[in-house]
């Protein structure tokens, strides 16, 4: 969807109008100027190839030369841009185009103009996942934090602020909560009137199927102006709370909360792995009914993922109204090229280049991880790797790059052959199981059949007696 105008440098750009102005200057653009404009725009700062303009402004039908070049080179003028010192499209070679201006959009996101990290500072954490604390270096899936906090604003303007993240497994879901939702909410401004006070994570994978003493410690975590709604020492008690009086505990947050007009959000990490571990259905069922209720307030904002498909039909089942739906798939290719180049960037990074291929190493990469069916289990450790194998003047080197791809072959051989291992030892096992029972079933079936003998016998010498 195009916006309605947006700035680029120092020109404002109305696509609807098919005009970019700026001080005591406007003009008009062609049509498949204004949409190449807008697709450099809205991709910045990726650097988009001939074929996918074409893809985008042409849906790849043409007639005679490339069309492309053509319209860079008349955006160029237009703007009043050099490409041999560009300052709002640049060519690079064998690539594309990128955006160098400055990009700005009605809804406040921008791009390009990146802060610089601290030279000690890594621009890839290398942790399974982004935690709030690393939110300026998260990239790539703004779209989908987006729409997640649009559906939550939405669910929450209608009295119920109950989220559910769903996606296949490592598609960064947590990721995508903890660093895309949430640091808006939690910002000063808020999201679009929505605003969050404090912040508390459940850990589905770690309650060890003790539900209400897992949200109890979350819930210790909430502070209001420095001072903990919940503390540690009353936590058996609130357990108890949550479990037969939920009223109390929330009459407890209304009283912490009258006069601030935020809410509290709450995290639910992993839902189906904490009602798969439950002690009891029953139990579960509590449980969710418990978010239910607390969502209804309107003064706590719960945000859940799952990746069992199945889930949201049973929370649906289980609340009075279901929570809204957000579904996270594995990111596309533009968005882990961002991932990949913005976090370089911001840290003066540089790709090598192969001497023989002239391939940069960010193009490798991405090709690399692009075709895998699970990216975001390899990448971010990969990454990190590449960093701290660094060059003194910080080149990331395919040098790093290959000994990572070795280790991780390495790995992965050795990963096949313990299944191949643990394979062998179950069949094994099972012949060694099935040769037992077989032969104590002869054994036994040999001493039925002697048994049944000499009981015959007595039998007939019995009945010849007789």
């Amino acid at each position: 969807m195009r916006p309605p105008f947006f700035t680029f440098g120092d020109w404002t750009v109305r696509p609807g109008q098919r005009v970019i102005e700026r001080p005591e200057e406007r003009m008009s653009l062609e049509p498949k100027l204004m949409d190449v404009l807008v697709a450099l725009a809205l991709r910045a700062p990726e650097v988009l190839s001939t074929d996918e303009l074409l893809t985008t402004c042409w849906a790849g039908h043409f007639y005679g030369d490339n069309p492309v070049h053509k319209a860079i080179a008349q955006l160029r003028r237009a703007l009043g841009d050099d490409a041999r010192a560009p300052r709002y499209i640049a060519t690079i070679r064998k690539r594309g185009y990128q955006v160098t201006a400055s990009v700005a959009f009605p809804d406040g996101r921008s791009a390009v103009k990146l802060p610089l990290l601290a030279a000690s500072a890594p621009p890839y954490p290398g942790g399974p996942a982004f935690d709030f604390l690393e939110a300026p270096l998260f990239f790539g899936r703004r779209r989908c934090a987006s729409e997640g906090l649009k559906r939550l604003k939405g669910a929450h303007s209608q009295g119920y602020a109950f989220l559910l993240v769903y996606g296949p497994p490592v598609s960064g879901k947590t990721s995508l909560v903890c660093a895309g939702v949430a640091p808006p909410l939690l910002s000063p401004a808020g999201y679009d009137g929505l605003r969050a006070l404090a912040f508390a994570m459940l850990r589905g994978d770690r309650a060890d199927g003790r539900p209400w003493d897992a949200l109890a410690t979350a819930l210790c975590a909430w502070h209001i102006d420095g001072e903990p709604i919940f503390v540690e020492s009353e936590h058996a008690s609130l357990t108890r709370s949550l479990l037969e009086d939920l009223n109390l505990v929330l009459g407890r947050i209304a009283h912490r909360l009258h006069g601030h007009g935020a809410v509290l959000m709450l995290f639910v990490d992993d839902l189906d792995v904490l009602l798969r571990e439950s002690t009891d259905a029953t139990m579960a069922r509590a449980f969710l009914e418990a978010m239910s209720t607390m969502a209804a307030t309107g003064q706590i904002a719960i945000v859940a993922t799952c990746q069992d498909p199945s889930l949201d039909g049973h929370v649906a089942n289980s609340t009075a109204i279901p929570p809204v739906i957000c579904q996270v798939m594995a990111p596309t290719p533009g968005e882990l090229a961002l991932m990949i180049r913005l976090p370089a960037r911001m840290a003066c990074l540089r790709f090598e280049q192969d001497a023989g291929t002239e391939q940069l190493l960010d193009d490798v990469l991405l090709e690399h991880v692009r075709i895998m069916q699970h990216p975001l289990r390899v990448l971010p450790s990969l990454l990190r790797r590449l960093y701290d194998a660094r060059s003194d003047d910080g080149v990331l080197t395919f040098e790093a790059y290959r000994q990572a791809c070795t280790d991780h072959a390495r790995q992965d051989r050795t990963l096949v052959e313990q299944r191949a291992r643990h394979r062998t030892l179950r069949r094994t096992f099972a012949v060694r199981l099935h040769r037992q029972w077989r032969e104590r079933l002869l054994r036994t079936l040999a001493i039925l059949a002697v048994s049944a003998c000499c009981l015959g016998a007595v039998s007939v010498a019995w009945v010849t007696a007789w």
